[in-house]
């Protein structure tokens, strides 16, 4: 199983985006972009659901709450 630093730059990837579109996208910047893919930090609040809406899925998906 993916961990969240895996599976937010697998997300980024996947979408074709560097670290600053995609910090934009989900209204961070993107310093904060890379500490959440080095797993320096963990994403919290409104990233999260910014994320799975842009993974097509549900905020508990996102997080492993909920299977995919």
């Amino acid at each position: 199983m993916e961990n969240m630093a895996e599976k937010i730059k697998a997300l980024r990837t996947k979408l074709g985006m560097t670290t600053g579109q995609f910090a934009q996208k989900i209204g961070v910047d993107q310093s904060t972009v890379s500490k959440y893919e080095l797993g320096k930090q963990k994403p919290k609040g409104e990233p999260n659901q910014k994320m799975a809406e842009l993974a097509g899925i549900t905020i508990g998906e996102w997080l492993g709450i909920e299977p995919v």
